[in-house]
C-alpha cells in the first residue's frame, strides 16, 4: 500500500523506525493534502483518520 501511495504524483510517505528497526510511525501525504496545507496551513487542522480506528477508542 505504501508503495502505491508513494507512486502517486506529488505524494510522500515517511516510515519512522526506532533503533531496533521497529516501525513506530507512518506519515502519508497526498498532493491534495500538501496543497491544502500550503494554502491554509496556519489555520487548518486536517484529520484524515475517519473510519480507520477498529479498536473502539477515539483518536
Amino acid at each position: 500500500m505504501l508503495q502505491a501511495i508513494r507512486q502517486l504524483d506529488g505524494s510522500d510517505v515517511l516510515v519512522i523506525q526506532d533503533q531496533m528497526d521497529v516501525t513506530c510511525g507512518i506519515v502519508m501525504q497526498t498532493k491534495v493534502q500538501k496543497l491544502m496545507f500550503e494554502r491554509w496551513g496556519d489555520t487548518l487542522t486536517m484529520d484524515f483518520t475517519h473510519g480507520t480506528n477498529n479498536l473502539g477508542y477515539h483518536l
